[in-house]
């Protein structure tokens, strides 16, 4: 797994009985003097984690903070943020998720991949102490497993009869292969 300067992340296969999904999770600092972390950078590396995304799974969910106001697409890096996801067919859940109305945590997905539904953005942070984020929910339709019906044959072993059935192994040729005689 590859390190990034500007942003944390953790890359997992979520595998249900035949389908994948590749699970995303993003942390991106917020920019500051004392991090040193610019905002071009993390273009520049989440656009090569994107690159390496492109193709690893039909199901792509990326969640996490990326601290962009992307609810505000006439900023500069909000409109430079959504240009990028359009340019690999990806859509973001919209809807504030900080405490002062801003969109900074997504959950992000392929256009053409309808795989989450019931994505409630909770109307309050949970607890204060621990952050001042909204919890983003969200649940992912999977197909149950088909169901195969299998048909078993089967003798009633009490009915063998042993005699007959030592008879007919003794002269077989699976005996007289096996012993060459």
């Amino acid at each position: 797994m590859e390190k990034f300067k500007s942003f944390e992340y953790m890359d997992e296969l979520v595998k249900y009985t035949n389908a994948r999904t590749r699970l995303v999770i993003v942390y991106r600092p917020p920019s500051s003097k004392e991090n040193g972390l610019k905002e071009n950078d993390f273009f520049g590396d989440f656009n090569i984690l994107l690159e390496r995304l492109a193709n690893t799974s039909p199901k792509l969910l990326i969640t996490g903070d990326v601290n962009l106001h992307v609810n505000k697409p006439s900023e500069t890096y909000a409109k430079k943020f959504l240009r990028m996801l359009k340019a690999f067919n990806l859509e973001h859940v919209s809807g504030p998720t900080h405490k002062n109305g801003n969109t900074l945590d997504l959950l992000i997905t392929s256009s053409d991949v309808d795989f989450l539904s019931n994505v409630p953005i909770m109307s309050e942070v949970i607890n204060p102490k621990l952050s001042n984020h909204h919890a983003v929910r969200s649940q992912v339709k999977l197909k149950n497993p088909l169901f195969v019906r299998k048909n078993v044959t089967y003798r009633k072993l009490r009915s063998v009869n042993i005699q007959s059935l030592q008879t007919d192994i003794k002269s077989s040729t699976l005996m007289s292969d096996f012993f060459g005689i």
